[in-house]
């Protein structure tokens, strides 16, 4: 065998003298490792020793590049012995005379393998070589595990020759898209999207065409709406940007029928031209309607009208409207109409309403006849009918004011005199004209008003007298140039200054004051004279609807403790007792108590007030003998610390006090004390007590059953 150094070229002169490159084998003085990878497959090694590898292929062990040396048998060895392959139990070895491998090459789909390039045994001397195809991939993959080969369309790409370098084809493959905004756009994932906005008008793609389609059966520009009606035009910014079902529809301008889905039946047949036109229809049908902003009133199902110009009215059908009245913008005052001049025709009268509604007047409304009470029709004579007026005797008809026929064109209104009638009549059938005795009445001129004067056949009232009368009032008292006196009340007056409770008196003229007297005291209800007027003092009487009842009559309250408390005293503590629960109905009306901690009343009025108290004391344990004292307090101050009133009841001592027993459900001792205080109002009445001698083991016992044992009472006597 022969060896070169590395990196020598050996030239060899062939047939054609066409120098070739000889690979020169790798010489060392080791076998090749696993960890020798600097190498490309089919490198030659030569350990000088005694043997002679090549580099198979490589392998991965974990994140580390392992190399496939494979040995050659050298100086009278016997060859290849075996071929290791991708797999650890894939071994391919020799066979037949002389021993061979069979190696191809070979292409897969891509991921048959778990890499791009894949040893392969397909039986025991034979194996392939297999590369995978490329494929595509969403993003950049983690590793090169979709690698493959691949061949390129040339119409779209191109190779270098010499470095291998594939490029696009600029000239058949574009790269980006520039409109009328947004600059030159780039595609994403190899893709433009090429749509429309605001449009039913769509790019329809086939055959590598897109083609912007506007054969459509709702073509509409300005918005998109979903549509599934059919033979729409919309043209215009939200034109039709609501419509649903409804077909036929052409609207021209900003948001014309903007708000209209569909007509019933799926109907739509509206024409609407100007900006906003019928913009708030919903689901009306055959509207014909043009102007900006005209038909807005239109917020329904309003159909079958016609306007120009005009917002119309909500709700209205089969109506026309041109124009709108009035001189300012977008108004009209007057119109013109060709046509109508010098073209007679036969037909019937027509009525212009004052907000411009034309109407004709049918026969029906055009009088031809006149017809009074007499139920006799007067026709015209030369288009005239005569009205004349007279007066005839009351009861010549049935009622005062009576038309009737008189002859030919004539029709006479019959006004009949008044007559005397006593009583008042049930109905107005002896009504009629009549005048005035000028000694009894008076007629102004200007009004007609009559009014009753002085006279000598049964007078009028002329004037009133009254009690007593004070320039400028006057006696009697008579009525101003309008007829009237004006009665009004008086001042009061003090008790018995007068003969009478009430009276009369004219202090102004055409003037009557109804004067009242205060009331006075009585000894006697026979004093009549002292009745009058009166007003209460609120802190002693209440006044309802004028009923008039002692305000302190209600004042009434009881009190009482609903369950035992805990040890409060019992060490000379003074424990005032919290009462609870108010009964009595109607009692303490005023709320003048305040139950709970801190118990007590408030006096509402300067009086003489009546208290009783009652109170059981009871043991929670231990022997009572060491208690001294016990004592229970009726307690008033003023609020802010100082005692008023105080009395005392009980102050047992010794063996008294020792009554209180350790049983365990002892009787204890019940304190009852009542008393009668002066006190000014607002001072506060509590109910307290004391044992002494011991600790704190004595408590207040609540209700007993139903015996209330510890309450408090009490009520206002007297004011002074």
């Amino acid at each position: 065998m022969s060896f070169f150094q590395p990196g020598s070229v050996l030239n060899t002169q062939a047939m054609a003298n066409k120098p070739e490159t000889v690979e020169v084998p790798f010489l060392a003085n080791r076998d090749p490792t696993p960890n020798d990878i600097l190498y490309p497959i089919g490198k030659h090694w030569i350990h000088i020793a005694d043997s002679e590898w090549v580099l198979l292929n490589f392998t991965s062990a974990g994140a580390n590049l392992q190399a496939n040396w494979v040995e050659f048998a050298v100086s009278g060895g016997s060859g290849i012995e075996q071929i290791t392959v991708d797999g650890t139990t894939q071994v391919i070895t020799p066979s037949g005379t002389p021993k061979n491998v069979n190696i191809t090459g070979n292409t897969v789909a891509n991921g048959t393998h778990v890499k791009p390039l894949y040893f392969l045994k397909t039986a025991t001397s034979s194996g392939t070589i297999d590369i995978q195809l490329a494929t595509t991939v969403a993003a950049t993959p983690a590793n090169n595990t979709s690698c493959g080969i691949s061949c390129f369309r040339n119409t779209q790409f191109t190779i270098d020759a010499t470095s291998g370098m594939v490029s696009l084809n600029g000239s058949g493959v574009g790269q980006t898209i520039t409109g009328n905004s947004g600059g030159a756009i780039s595609p994403v994932a190899g893709n433009w999207n090429l749509l429309t906005a605001n449009a039913t008008v769509t790019f329809v793609g086939t055959a590598g065409t897109e083609t912007l389609d506007f054969g459509l059966s709702n073509l509409i520009l300005g918005s998109a709406p979903a549509v599934s009606g059919i033979a729409n035009v919309g043209l215009g910014q939200l034109a039709l940007n609501s419509l649903a079902g409804g077909s036929g529809c052409v609207a021209i301008g900003q948001q014309a029928l903007k708000s209209f889905t569909s007509g019933g039946g799926g109907v739509g047949n509206n024409i609407a031209i100007g900006q906003g036109c019928m913009a708030n229809l919903v689901t009306g049908t055959r509207n014909i309607v043009i102007g900006a902003t005209s038909g807005n009133a239109y917020i329904g199902a309003e159909s079958n009208n016609i306007l120009i110009n005009n917002t119309g009215v909500a709700s209205e059908a089969n109506t026309i409207r041109i124009g709108t009245q009035g001189s300012g913008s977008g108004q009209q005052n007057r119109v013109f109409l060709a046509g109508i001049v010098g073209t007679t025709v036969i037909g019937n009268f027509v009525n212009v309403k004052s907000d411009g509604q034309l109407g004709e007047v049918s026969s029906a409304s055009i009088a031809q006849t006149l017809t009074g009470n007499d139920s006799v029709a007067v026709s015209p004579t030369a288009g005239n009918i005569n009205l004349i007026g007279s007066t005839v005797a009351n009861g010549t008809n049935a009622i005062p004011l009576y038309v009737k026929s008189t002859g030919g064109s004539t029709e006479t209104i019959q006004l009949q005199i008044a007559k005397l009638v006593t009583p008042t009549p049930a109905n107005t059938n002896g009504c009629g004209i009549s005048c005035y005795n000028t000694n009894q009445f008076q007629f102004d001129s200007t009004s007609g008003m009559v009014s009753l004067k002085g006279g000598t056949v049964n007078p009028p009232l002329t004037g009133v007298i009254p009690d007593a009368s004070t320039a400028p009032g006057t006696n009697p008292v008579v009525s101003n140039s309008s007829g009237n006196i004006t009665i009004e009340g008086g001042a009061t007056y003090a008790t018995g200054t007068r003969n009478n409770p009430i009276r009369t008196n004219s202090l102004s003229a055409n003037t009557l004051d109804l004067e009242i007297q205060l009331a006075g005291s009585n000894a006697s209800s026979a004093a009549a004279n002292k009745y009058g007027v009166s007003q209460f003092d609120s802190n002693y009487y209440t006044v309802t609807n004028g009923y008039v009842t002692d305000a302190l009559a209600n004042d009434t309250f009881f009190v009482y403790l609903s369950a035992d408390t805990s040890s409060q005293t019992g060490d000379g503590t003074q424990y005032t007792i919290p009462f609870d629960t108010k009964t009595g109905t109607g009692w303490d009306a005023n709320s003048n108590f305040t139950t709970g901690a801190g118990a007590l009343y408030t006096t509402p009025v300067q009086g003489e007030y009546e208290f009783e108290a009652s109170v059981r004391l009871q043991t929670t344990s231990g022997s009572m003998a060491a208690h001294t004292r016990l004592v229970m307090w009726i307690w008033a101050t003023n609020g802010s610390g100082t005692d008023y009133q105080v009395c005392e009841f009980g102050n047992f001592t010794g063996a008294a006090a020792a009554r209180l027993t350790d049983a365990p459900n002892p009787d204890g001792i019940t304190l009852t004390g009542a008393t009668r205080m002066r006190l000014p109002s607002g001072y506060k009445v509590t109910v307290r007590v004391s044992v002494d001698g011991v600790t704190k083991n004595v408590f207040v016992g609540g209700l007993g059953g139903t015996t209330k044992v510890t309450y408090f009472s009490g009520r206002c006597v007297s004011i002074y």
